[in-house]
């Protein structure tokens, strides 16, 4: 019995049971049997995989040895409790695989412990870079790339192409090590000549492999025959001071009343005057210089004079005669701004004149429609105004004790007795007074003063001897004692120039609201200049989410401080201040007797920093987004009260799904996003103005056209203006930009002020202040809201093909219209609006050279309007349809013959009759006995390499036709350059200087690289700089050079 039991447990081995034989008794009875015991062998478990990374789905099989099994998916311990195996199964998200086997003793395998991770997506958001898009011959031996946004750790792989396929492709490839950066460098030296396209992939670590991405260059490396030509274009009003420092053009005197330039109104003129041996070596230098000239002016026109260069002592002032040298009015202050104005109608003379140092110049000549908001920067002196001559006010500073005793040499105190406050003085005598003046200069005492009176020339030696005493160290500050009576005070005397605010129907918008401090909008850009004073009380906390420190060029990353840094990216050397351009058109502080208005004024700014000096990522774009609109984000922190607007007057090619995302999520919010349609001039798309629920704005000009910059397509939603610096629609003397607030830092310091920027950038700001009014009444105004009233029409007026078109979406916008559809939400009364006709410009002024300009009607309410007809009521006046619908609405052309005219002023109407009354234009229109014709003087265009920053071209422009310099530079290397065209009447060697002529492509404000590898042609724009500053300046202490334009005279391949 042994024996067979032992052979039997053999034979079953490792069975799952042991039989035990009992024997029986025989037939006997009373025997015994015994049951066999089998024991289960240990259990043991297999999985059919070893965990790790998948991009697919897994089938995971457990297998063991006939004990049952139990797993877990929650990274808990599997017990018998747990769930039990019975056939195979598929993960596809990250999973923790936890199983055993358990047999019917109770025995326990080991644990299978299995980790599962799953990445289905492909790398996405990366792109390839190069440093320039052109390959020649000093660059194709290492050409450089980089991988932006790569995944880390993924693997790449890039193939090199020429079009035709003659050269065997470069290959590249390699791992991702750096997710911001990674910089490959490749020998195409091997490349043929033309088209060549770069592909990059990148295979994650899972396995996926990303859509290509294709970066298209250009193998350039014969350059024989490149050229690049165009058009250097001037708005119709710029002149040039007849003698310039600029030693190569031939001065013609004009320094005196008998040698007065002619020149003519409206228009923009540059100059340059200077004390004797003062500014940069010239032909001006050891002589001096000081210009007169002859205009005739209408009642009420204006003279403003900007000075270009204020930064070590510079001040010029401006005088206005009367056709007999009858002094009539005066501009004596300290600002970059002095301003006069034609008491009537008549010929008159004007003198502009160093009080001390050398400056560039500009005067703007203007009817009397720009305003009388004169003085604006500075201490504002004139000798007309009421003040008691040859008594100074005076307030010493330190060592007064010291600096009283050498002032009684001159002067004697009339008032006062303390010190350390203000002292009223007077000079001991004509030749004290003058003996200050001769501190500062001593030509001003031997002036012509025949027709200046006696009181006259004593107020103005008073104005003259407290400009020299500002200067003087120890006193603090001096004035005249001014006799004060009751009167008014202007308010934002720079109103009257932002033709852009009627331009909208903003100011019938401000008589049912301007806005409320519960509305804020959030500006996404460079930041703000938060001490500038149309700033005050305007801003609310922001942000600045640059990361980047080097970019953000404050030191540290991500912070509350969105102050701006600065940039250096305007086309002159200062910085662009973008933001604070930007934020000044939608909320400047308005009826502050200060600067310029905003579109809702009474609203609030939240400025939020994403763009430094290298511009932004769409990382930051992306999380100030989400600051905006109280979503969280990478600063960690929330505002006190979201936006309820978002303007970005940024973009760029490129989508982002993340950006758009972003923009969904502050939709979804209840923000209302604002964005610029693009620069380029194209329907490209750019983004983020092209995603899907934002309100993409285009950008017109005075005249409602589509500005020749501005993006076009099917994603635009509505126009706004945007400005034209080629144009001078309204003829007040400036050229058609947007006016806002800005910044300057080219010369070792902070000083605030207001400039002309064209753009969508600045139109965008616009509707989003528009927005901001209609939230002011509408609190409940939604996105889809607004998007609905866009689409009917209520807050536009209708432009171009009738309904929405891809140059105007739904239209301009219209303030007034927005405001009032926004009450009709508010009270429940949303009715169809009554038609209205507007006519824009409301006003036509031909000047003295102007033949042809354009008007527009439109239709700026709802409902039906017909034009029936329009007449002219002058002889000299011929007006004709070139672009209108089938009810008459569109673009009129308007001409002026002065055949058989007499010199003298005209004016004329148009008769414009429609299906609702008649609608009159006023026409101005000047004759000159003299010719002229628009000219800047001598310009040098430049080709300003973008890797070295060096001028590598140049051509010296002279002689315009028509306002239009020929641009013809030849033999240049393909490669990427910035084109800066400007003046150098300083003659310091570089042109863009403060106060000179300066234009680049496209644009001053947003210039733009342009890469070269055929013959090229270019347009763009020049005009004089007219940046007004306040006298506020913060010492800038970083010991940056003072910025001192374009070198030009030096450069290696001249033009002429």
């Amino acid at each position: 019995m042994i024996d067979i039991t032992q052979r039997l447990s053999r034979a079953l081995g490792q069975a799952a049971f042991v039989l035990v034989l009992v024997g029986c008794g025989g037939g006997g009875g009373g025997g015994t049997s015994t049951t066999p015991t089998v024991t289960p062998p240990d259990p043991t478990l297999s999985a059919s995989s070893a965990g790790g990374l998948f991009n697919e789905p897994q089938q995971v099989t457990l297998t063991s040895n006939g004990a049952p099994i139990y797993y877990t998916t929650d990274g808990s311990a599997p017990t018998s409790s747990s769930q039990r195996y019975t056939a195979a199964f598929t993960l596809d998200n990250d999973t923790t695989l936890q199983a055993v086997a358990i047999n019917s003793a109770g025995q326990t395998s080991s644990t299978v412990l299995l980790t599962f991770r799953f990445d289905f997506d492909p790398p996405t958001n990366f792109a390839l870079e190069a440093n320039t898009l052109v390959i020649d011959v000093a660059n194709e031996n290492a050409f450089t790339f980089t991988i932006t946004n790569g995944e880390l750790d993924a693997s790449f792989a890039i193939e090199i192409n020429d079009a035709d396929g003659f050269t065997q492709a470069i290959s590249l490839s390699g791992q991702i090590n750096n997710a911001d950066e990674q910089v490959l460098s490749a020998d195409l030296s091997s490349m043929a000549d033309g088209d060549v396209t770069a592909v990059l992939s990148l295979t994650d670590v899972a396995g996926n492999e990303s859509v290509p991405f294709s970066l298209a260059l250009t193998k350039a490396t014969d350059t024989a025959g490149v050229q690049v030509v165009g058009a250097v274009n001037l708005s119709s009003g710029t002149q040039i001071d007849s003698d310039v420092n600029e030693s190569s053009v031939t001065n013609i005197a004009n320094n005196d009343f008998a040698s007065a330039q002619q020149i003519f109104s409206p228009g923009v003129l540059g100059g340059y005057v200077s004390q004797a041996n003062s500014g940069p070596s010239g032909s001006l230098f050891e002589s001096g210089d000081e210009d007169y000239f002859r205009v005739s002016l209408s009642a009420g026109d204006r003279i403003l004079l900007t000075i270009g260069d204020t930064s070590d002592g510079q001040d010029l002032d401006v005088e206005l005669y009367d056709a007999g040298e009858v002094l009539v009015d005066d501009s004596l202050g300290t600002g970059n701004t002095e301003a006069v104005q034609a008491p009537e109608a008549g010929d008159y003379f004007i003198r502009v004149f160093a009080f001390s140092g050398a400056s560039n110049y500009v005067v703007t000549t203007g009817s009397s429609s720009a305003g009388t908001g004169v003085r604006t920067t500075g201490a504002d002196f004139s000798s007309f105004d009421n003040f008691v001559p040859n008594q100074v006010i005076v307030q010493l500073g330190e060592k007064a004790p010291a600096v009283m005793s050498e002032m009684r040499q001159s002067m004697q105190v009339i008032r006062g007795q303390r010190l350390d406050e203000p002292l009223l003085m007077a000079f001991n005598g004509i030749e004290a007074r003058k003996a200050a003046i001769v501190r500062v200069n001593d030509s001003l005492i031997d002036l012509p003063n025949a027709g200046v009176s006696a009181k006259q020339r004593t107020k103005r030696e008073t104005i003259w001897s407290i400009k020299a005493m500002m200067r003087r160290p120890g006193i603090e500050r001096a004035e005249p004692n001014y006799s004060r009576d009751a009167l008014a005070t202007p308010n934002d005397p720079l109103y009257a120039e932002q033709w852009h605010f009627p331009q909208i129907q903003l100011p019938a918008a401000w008589d049912l609201t301007t806005g409320s401090p519960s509305v804020r909008v959030a500006v996404i850009d460079t930041g703000i200049l938060s001490n500038h004073p149309d700033f005050a009380g305007q801003l609310v906390d922001g942000v600045d989410m640059i990361g980047d420190s080097e970019n953000a060029g404050d030191g540290d990353g991500v912070d509350s401080n969105p102050e701006d840094e600065g940039d250096g990216d305007l086309g002159d050397g200062s910085s662009s201040f973008h933001g604070t351009h930007v934020a000044g058109t939608v909320a400047a502080a308005t009826n502050n007797s200060v600067g310029v208005g905003g579109v809702a004024w009474d609203s609030r700014i939240m400025p939020v920093r994403a763009l430094g000096r290298s511009g932004g990522t769409s990382f930051d774009i992306i999380h100030s987004i989400r600051y905006a609109a109280g979503l969280s984000n990478a600063s960690g922190d929330l505002p006190t009260q979201p936006a309820d607007v978002i303007n970005l007057s940024l973009g760029g090619a490129g989508s982002s799904q993340s950006e758009a995302d972003a923009v969904t999520a502050a939709r979804n919010a209840g923000v209302i996003v604002i964005a610029a349609a693009g620069n380029s001039g194209t329907q490209d798309f750019e983004f983020p103005a092209s995603y899907e629920g934002v309100v993409s704005v285009s950008a017109t000009n005075q005249t409602n056209v589509l500005t020749e910059y501005s993006n076009f397509g099917p994603t635009v939603d509505v126009a706004a203006p945007g400005g034209d610096m080629s144009e001078d629609v309204n003829t007040d003397g400036f050229p058609d930009g947007v006016l806002s607030a800005i910044g300057s830092d080219r010369d070792n310091s902070l000083t605030y002020g207001y400039r002309r920027y064209e753009g969508t950038s600045m139109a965008a700001p616009h509707v989003a202040g528009v927005v901001a009014l209609m939230k002011a009444v509408y609190p409940d105004l939604t996105p889809a809201i607004l998007d609905q009233t866009l689409k009917e029409g209520r807050i536009t007026d209708d432009l171009g093909a009738a309904g929405r078109d891809n140059q105007f979406g739904y239209g301009l916008i219209n303030a007034f219209k927005a405001v009032m559809t926004a009450q009709e939400l508010a009270s429940g009364t949303l009715q169809p609006l009554p038609p209205s006709l507007l006519a824009s410009p409301s006003a036509i002024s031909f000047g003295v050279i102007n033949t042809e300009l354009v008007l527009s009607l439109t239709n700026a309410g709802g409902g039906d309007l017909s034009v029936t007809g329009v007449s002219d009521e002058t002889d000299w006046l011929n007006v004709s349809a070139f672009s209108t619908n089938d009810v008459g609405l569109g673009s009129y052309r308007v001409t002026a013959d002065r055949t058989g005219l007499a010199a003298g002023e005209y004016t004329g109407t148009i008769r414009i009759n429609s299906s609702i009354g008649d609608l009159l234009v006023p026409v101005r229109l000047q004759v000159s006995a003299t010719t002229f014709s628009s000219s800047a003087g001598v310009l040098f265009a430049l080709l300003i390499d973008s890797e070295s920053d060096e001028t590598s071209y140049q051509q010296r422009l002279a002689n315009p036709a028509d306002g239009v310099y020929e641009l013809n530079l030849r033999d240049v290397a393909p490669g990427t350059y910035s084109l800066v065209v400007g003046s150098d009447m300083d003659n310091d060697n570089f042109i863009c200087d403060a106060g000179e002529a300066c234009g680049a492509y496209p644009t001053l404000n947003e210039e733009a690289p342009i890469e070269i590898t055929e013959d090229s042609r270019y347009s763009l724009g020049v005009s004089f700089d007219q940046t007004r500053f306040f006298n506020s300046a913060a010492a800038d202490e970083s010991g940056s050079v003072v910025f001192e334009g374009f070198r030009y005279k030096d450069a290696p391949k001249t033009v002429d």
